[in-house]
């Protein structure tokens, strides 16, 4: 999986947050699993979901990069309509 290093729409306590969560799941964190029940995995998909959203929401189109991290759940947001919705389930993050 590609490493996403697109930072639109997250906060620097968000990032550093993302960071060190990354860091414990890799070392103490639980063993990889294939798919969606991956650690790793979940936390590099729900990253670029939350930078799909910010691009949505300036009504910008969704990265190339940004849309391979995603592929991996099977969404794609390029031809999507953002629907209240699919808002809500991209907001359901933590803390937000």
């Amino acid at each position: 999986m590609r490493n996403l290093r697109d930072t639109t729409g997250l906060s620097l306590a968000y990032r550093f947050a993302w960071r060190m969560e990354y860091f414990f799941v890799t070392f103490t964190g639980p063993a990889q699993q294939s798919g969606s029940l991956d650690p790793k995995a979940r936390l590099r998909r729900e990253r670029a979901e939350r930078v799909a959203a910010a691009y949505g929401s300036s009504g910008c189109p969704v990265p190339a990069a940004v849309q391979e991290v995603i592929d991996a759940q099977g969404v794609d947001l390029r031809s999507t309509e953002y629907t209240p919705e699919l808002w809500e389930r991209l907001g359901k993050f933590r803390g937000q």
